[in-house]
C-alpha cells in the first residue's frame, strides 16, 4: 500500500506513521492532539511541508523515547524542552510511557512527531496505532482521495480525510450550532424592537420639521429616502464602533485566557464577523425605516401645521 500510493499522482508526501495522541483541555471539555510516528527525514519533510520549523532544541532521534510539539501544546501542558509527555505523567495521554521533550515546533500548523522505529519496535503489548500519511498537492486534493479509496478497497483500513473529519465535528456541534442559531436570531428580533421603537420617538419629537417640510413642497419619498441616509449613517457608525470594540474584547481574551492555554482564536476572520455582526444593524435598519416610512406615507402636513399653531 505505501509502495502504491506513492505512485499516485498528485502526492505530496507518503509515509508510514505509527501514530499516538496527547490530552489536551479546550474552552470545554478536553480533546487529543494527534501525533505522527515517523522516520527521521519524513519528520523534516513533513515540517518543511507546512512551513514549520524547530525554534528550540531538535527533531527526536529514531531510537529513543522522544517526542517534538509545537509551543502552543507546549504551553497548555505547561512543559517546554527537557519535560515530560505520556500516560505515566497523565492517564488520558495515549502516548505510552514517559517521552522526553527534545523539540519545541513553531509554524502555521500545530504537529507532534514521535520516532517511527521506537513506536513500532517497544510496546509489545501496548496498543498500537499505525497507518500511512498521505499528503496530496494543493488542487489535486479530490484525485488523490479517490485513488487512495480504490486502493484500500475493502481492506481494514480507515481514510482520515477533511470530509470524514468534517462530518464528525459537525455531527458533534450540530446542537450547538442550533441553539447559537436560536440566540443570534433572538437578540437581533429584540434589538431590532428596542431600536426601532427608540427610532420612532426620535422621529416623532421631528414631526413638526417633517410636516413643515412636507408642506413647503417636498414629496413623501424625498423625506423618506433624507431619513433613511440619515439612519445609515448612524447605523454604520455604530456597526463600525461595535467592531472595533468586539475586536478589542476578543483581543484581550484571546490574550489573557487562549494563547497561556494553547489554543488558537483568529480574531479577524472577517467572514464570522461579518455573518454574527451584520444581521443585527440591517435589523434595526429594516424594521426602523419600515416604521418610519409608514408613518411618512400616511403624514399630513396641514394637520400638523394646525396642531403647531
Amino acid at each position: 500500500l505505501v509502495a502504491d500510493s506513492a505512485r499516485i499522482p498528485g502526492t505530496a508526501f507518503v509515509k508510514r506513521d505509527a501514530y499516538s495522541n496527547l490530552d489536551i483541555n479546550l474552552l470545554a471539555g478536553n480533546a487529543q492532539f494527534d501525533l505522527y510516528g515517523l522516520d527521521q527525514p519524513g519528520m523534516a519533510q513533513l515540517l518543511s511541508l507546512y512551513d514549520d520549523r524547530v525554534i528550540a532544541g531538535r527533531l527526536p532521534k529514531a531510537d529513543a523515547n522522544e517526542i517534538a510539539i509545537s509551543e502552543e501544546i507546549a504551553r497548555s501542558r505547561h512543559v517546554w524542552v527537557g519535560g515530560h509527555l505520556g500516560n505515566a505523567i497523565d492517564e488520558l495521554d495515549r502516548l505510552p510511557d514517559t517521552f522526553t521533550i527534545v523539540g519545541i515546533i513553531r509554524g502555521p500548523t500545530r504537529l507532534g512527531v514521535i520516532p517511527l522505529d521506537y513506536m513500532t519496535q517497544h510496546y509489545l503489548f501496548e496498543r498500537r496505532y499505525q497507518g500511512l500519511v498521505i499528503v496530496p498537492q494543493p488542487g489535486h486534493e479530490q484525485a488523490v482521495h479517490d485513488q487512495v479509496q480504490a486502493l484500500i478497497g475493502d481492506s481494514a483500513f480507515r481514510m482520515f480525510d477533511w470530509p470524514y473529519i468534517k462530518g464528525k465535528i459537525d455531527s458533534l456541534i450540530a446542537n450547538l450550532d442550533t441553539i447559537n442559531h436560536f440566540l443570534i436570531l433572538l437578540v437581533t428580533i429584540v434589538l431590532a424592537l428596542v431600536v426601532g421603537l427608540l427610532n420612532n420617538l426620535f422621529f416623532r419629537q421631528r414631526m413638526n420639521e417633517f410636516g413643515l417640510l412636507a408642506a413647503l413642497g417636498y414629496s413623501r419619498w424625498g423625506l423618506i429616502l433624507r431619513v433613511a441616509w440619515e439612519s445609515l449613517g448612524v447605523t454604520i457608525a455604530a456597526w463600525v464602533l461595535g467592531v472595533g470594540l468586539g475586536v478589542a474584547v476578543l483581543s484581550w481574551f484571546n490574550m489573557s485566557f487562549m494563547l497561556p492555554h494553547g489554543l488558537l482564536m483568529n480574531i479577524f476572520d472577517w467572514n464570522v464577523l461579518a455573518l454574527h455582526m451584520l444581521p443585527i444593524p440591517l435589523m434595526v435598519f429594516v424594521f426602523g425605516m419600515g416604521t418610519v416610512a409608514w408613518q411618512l406615507l400616511r403624514l399630513d402636513p396641514i394637520s400638523i401645521i394646525e396642531r403647531r399653531d
